[in-house]
């Protein structure tokens, strides 16, 4: 198996080419309920504090489900986009 640094690069996320998520995640999290709901994700998974000398595992786990949530938050974004049509 031949590693290179490029394989380490910038990578496409697999949601950017969902139009389908990126639009219900931008029906949904705009919604008042939905907007809460990543609010109060975003807290849980970004903002309380975390030791950096937890075990790698839990620093994996955390790192996962902070990815999750920028997902949902980019996926909604994309759906914004795509739904403002040009005048």
């Amino acid at each position: 198996m031949t590693e290179s640094w490029s394989d380490f690069g910038p990578r496409e996320a697999p949601a950017q080419s969902n139009s389908r998520l990126n639009e219900i995640c931008a029906r949904v999290f705009t919604t008042a309920a939905g907007k809460e709901l990543l609010a109060e994700l975003r807290r849980q998974h970004f903002e309380t504090p975390f030791s950096p000398l937890a075990p790698d595992r839990a620093l994996a786990l955390r790192i996962s489900q902070q990815h999750f949530v920028r997902e949902l938050e980019l996926a909604c974004e994309r759906g914004l986009k795509a739904n403002v049509k040009p005048k």
